[in-house]
């Protein structure tokens, strides 16, 4: 595992299935490919494992508690289960799953296009060509920053980042400070901006509050209590298929924290504590997904997983990756099971 580059002297390299992205979704799959006992090769971009968690900003924490980090064949077994792991412990926990799991990962590895070429599929590399008779998309769902187009017309002295490019409140530049969006990153950074001392100014957008604990128990237990068991008495987890229209899948994550233990948002409150609240700025860029049935696309050979409402509302956190990779690996085997039985019949 490890390693840098591609295929040495920009030549053909042939595997069953490939899988782009080494994230908790791409290492998910390799991990249920393996138990199938299916050839495949993990590719990563990065140089380093950990996947989009390496990007985020220093103060992250998760938001679900640890005992929602159901990576399959590892799930959490650290002394904190109800505590929020830090971005470097979340960095760790997926590297030492690639570890555990011996997943055949090999980094530095940027894919810059697939083609479809016969029966099979070619990723095209910096260093080579990969073809694969199975491709898996784990790439992840907030892959391309979405910037409201009404940035273009801000003055080019006003200093302007997207989220994924924030890191702490020292490096913006001085003065006060305008977050677009109340999701769950908006919300955090706004809230870290404003207990630094910084004049905070927030556009709020339709994204839901919610109550960190319910009962005593923090309220992502319960909703996994449901995803987990809900169907052995009558109350299955919803799936995309009971949205009321596609554009569902993009719905806003509720208003809750990670930091110091974990705690929900309350936008009036940061109104209490002098933030200042405004309404949604407009002009949002369009979105696009791939046609897809629970992962498997409408290509032969080609599937998605780690996306939002993949198949359900975890399909792109720890909980519910899982369940979706193992799935599409079902898929792959199928199609295998059907080639050599094919063979066999001429």
């Amino acid at each position: 595992m490890g390693g840098s580059g591609g295929v040495p002297g920009g030549a053909r390299e042939w595997v069953d299935t490939l899988v782009i992205g080494a994230g908790q979704a791409g290492l998910a799959t390799s991990h249920w490919l393996t138990k199938a006992g299916l050839d495949h090769l993990v590719v990563e971009r990065r140089g380093r494992l950990g996947g989009g968690w390496n990007d985020r900003w220093d103060g992250f924490c998760l938001v679900a508690p640890n005992f929602t980090v159901l990576l399959p064949g590892m799930p959490y077994a650290g002394p904190d289960p109800d505590g929020f792991m830090s971005r470097a412990e979340v960095v760790d926990h997926v590297t030492e799953y690639a570890a555990a799991i011996g997943a055949p990962v090999r980094l530095g590895t940027t894919v810059t296009r697939l083609a479809a070429s016969d029966d099979h599929l070619v990723a095209y590399t910096g260093a080579g060509t990969i073809h694969a008779r199975n491709v898996v998309l784990a790439t992840g769902p907030y892959q391309r920053p979405n910037v409201p187009a009404a940035s273009l017309h801000l003055p080019g002295r006003i200093q302007q980042l997207h989220s994924h490019e924030y890191r702490r409140p020292g490096r913006l530049a001085a003065g006060a400070v305008l977050v677009v969006g109340t999701g769950q990153s908006g919300t955090q950074i706004a809230e870290e901006l404003h207990e630094a001392g910084r004049d905070v100014h927030l556009a709020v957008s339709r994204c839901f509050a919610a109550p960190r604990r319910y009962r005593g128990r923090d309220t992502i237990w319960w909703m996994l209590q449901i995803l987990l068991h809900g169907a052995d008495v009558g109350h299955p987890f919803p799936t995309v298929a009971d949205l009321p229209t596609p554009a569902a899948r993009f719905g806003c994550d509720p208003h809750l924290s990670g930091k110091d233990g974990g705690h929900d948002i309350d936008l009036r409150r940061f109104a209490r504590r002098g933030m200042h609240l405004y309404g949604r700025l407009e002009s949002l860029d369009e979105w696009g997904y791939p046609r897809h049935v629970r992962g498997v696309t409408t290509h032969p050979g080609l599937y998605a997983v780690g996306l939002p409402w993949l198949h359900s509302e975890p399909s792109s956190v720890f909980a519910g990756i899982g369940a979706d990779a193992a799935h599409i690996v079902e898929h792959i085997a199928g199609r295998r099971i059907g080639r050599h039985a094919g063979r066999t019949r001429s």
